[in-house]
């Protein structure tokens, strides 16, 4: 009777835990597109890129980015979610000057969680955009990505993808963010529904990734 009384009581407990916890706020964005300021000279070709471009490119980049952030800060969410395509062309001076803005709001006590996009990692087309033409820049790699943004996710992990940038992190709320670096292998993405059946049953998930999934898609596609 007494193991009954204390199994009940646990199942209570674990219950009105889940039941009243505090909910988890976040700030979520995608494809932010950082340019940084030492890759445009005069800003001529810049703008011309931006007026035949399809919205992602702007002279005003960096400006729109410091903004955001800004806001963010002012929010103070639990977490702030960049889920891919963090900058335009995957220069190495453009991650690193994002970084550096992204410990900041650490600092001021919102986690940051990143994965990469398809714009972000060994980039051929990383370039630097100067008036007297278009310049090849340096592009920041994998190993490099994984190494500058290690505090954005994969150090506060729970677990993680030794192979990929993927990693779950457990809110302490009832509730595990999962992100997903699956743009490289959408082929052999699994649907949330598989993960969660597979890895986490009894939890509550919160997905994110760059690309939607082979099966995301044949689900859009058919509701179309």
């Amino acid at each position: 009777t007494l193991l009954i009384v204390l199994l009940l009581a646990a199942s209570l407990s674990f219950a009105l835990i889940h039941r009243f916890h505090k909910p988890v706020s976040m700030v979520i964005a995608t494809d932010i597109h950082y340019l940084s300021t030492g890759l445009v000279e005069g800003g001529e070709l810049i703008r011309k890129v931006a007026a035949a471009g399809d919205g992602k490119i702007t002279h005003y980049s960096a400006q729109i980015n410091s903004a955001f952030l800004a806001q963010a800060e002012e929010l103070a969410p639990d977490y702030l979610i960049l889920s891919g395509d963090l900058t335009l062309n995957g220069a190495k001076l453009s991650h690193q000057e994002l970084a550096q803005m992204l410990h900041r709001l650490e600092a001021s006590g919102t986690q940051v969680l990143v994965i990469p996009g398809n714009h972000d990692v060994d980039a051929e087309y990383a370039i630097a955009y100067k008036d007297s033409g278009a310049e090849k820049a340096e592009a920041l790699s994998s190993d490099e990505f994984m190494e500058l943004y290690a505090d954005f996710g994969p150090d506060v992990a729970l677990s993680r993808d030794e192979q990929t940038f993927s990693y779950s992190v457990d809110s302490g709320r009832g509730l595990r963010i999962i992100m997903r670096e699956v743009y490289k292998h959408l082929d052999k993405a699994e649907s949330l529904e598989d993960v969660k059946s597979k890895l986490y049953p009894k939890e509550d998930l919160f997905n994110n990734l760059h690309e939607p999934t082979i099966d995301s898609r044949k689900t859009v596609l058919a509701e179309i």
